[in-house]
């Protein structure tokens, strides 16, 4: 059986400020993820990975489970179009 629950934060002023500057760090590195993907050619998850992670934690400071659950490096994103082999920038995420 799953149970859902929905919650809502209510942050101090000091834990949203530093969540804004979390999102605002995940939004930077998505956008460098994918023109590094696309300059190295990366179209695929795995290769993304393999070529990024590492230097995605140390550049933007991020955790490892930030930087997996990033839209590009779980799957969920594209670093090129459907149909076309161009950059796509990732939209950021929101406030």
């Amino acid at each position: 059986m799953k149970l859902v629950a929905a919650l809502k934060l209510l942050p101090s002023p000091e834990q949203a400020a530093c969540l804004t500057a979390t999102l605002a760090r995940c939004n930077e590195a998505c956008s460098w993820l994918a023109e590094t993907g696309f300059n190295a050619q990366a179209y695929r998850q795995f290769d993304l990975h393999k070529l990024a992670y590492t230097e995605t934690r140390s550049r933007f400071g991020l955790t490892a489970q930030a930087v997996w659950k990033s839209p590009l490096l779980s799957g969920r994103g594209s670093v090129t179009g459907a149909c076309s082999r161009r950059l796509v920038r990732v939209r950021p995420l929101r406030d």
